[in-house]
């Protein structure tokens, strides 16, 4: 009976390493895949007021052309389009219609006020310096 036992089980590995000596290679891409279309991705953002802050939960000291620890927000740009180069810096923008006319003014669609108008927490607009004389050069307009 063991023997019995011992040659079907030396048949069964015999069969599966000659199953596996004629297999082909594996590939991940289809025959003739190249051109199928690429899937369509959508990326859910929050763009709420938690953004403007760091991952500690405090909100950043910006100052325009100094290296700052990055908020939230900056580090979604830097995993989607790449490091500032060669430091992160920000510029707080106030959202308030009566001290600061020109946030209203450049985020305005169709005549209507930016939605979030009159926000307590000020925008801080990531920016990049490539050198300590040059103008600041912000994020484009989102």
């Amino acid at each position: 009976m063991h023997r019995q036992t011992s040659r079907i089980g030396l048949a069964f590995l015999g069969g599966l390493a000659a199953l596996v000596g004629v297999s082909k290679d594996a590939s991940a891409q289809v025959a003739g895949s190249a051109g199928r279309p690429l899937p369509n991705v959508l990326l859910l953002v929050d763009n709420s007021g938690s953004m403007e802050r760091k991952p500690d939960n405090n909100l950043p000291t910006c100052e325009a052309g100094k290296s700052k620890d990055i908020n939230r927000w900056g580090m979604l740009l830097q995993a989607l389009t790449g490091n500032f180069m060669p430091y992160f810096s920000c510029g707080a923008v106030s959202r308030s219609k009566a001290t600061n006319p020109n946030f209203v003014a450049r985020y305005s669609i169709a005549g209507k006020d930016p939605y979030d108008t009159d926000y307590f927490l000020p925008y801080h607009q990531p920016m990049t310096f490539w050198n300590q004389t040059a103008a600041p050069t912000t994020s484009p307009r989102m």
